[in-house]
Order: structure tokens, then sequence, then C-alpha cells
């Protein structure tokens, strides 16, 4: 079985996003981390 560690942890609320509304993540090509929320948001976040 693998193994998951966990690498870091990033705080959003000072991105406009609130922990509890997070629904899924994604990388993009060049390496942008987007967001979406359960209120139908996506959002680009700085990291």
């Amino acid at each position: 079985q693998g193994v998951l560690s966990e690498l870091r942890r990033l705080d959003t609320r000072s991105q406009g996003i609130d922990q509890n509304e997070i629904s899924g993540l994604a990388f993009a090509p060049d390496g942008a981390l987007w967001v979406s929320s359960t209120q139908g948001q996506l959002y680009r976040l700085t990291v």
C-alpha cells in the first residue's frame, strides 16, 4: 500500500476562502492551484 504524507498546509482565509466551502482542488499545467467552492466559484490561489 502507498503512504500519503502531508507536505504543506495553506491558510486560504487571507485569500477570501472559508475552509468549509472548498469542494475541490486542481493544479494547472503552469503550477497554479485552483480551488472550487460549494458556492460555485473558482479561485486561483497564491501559494
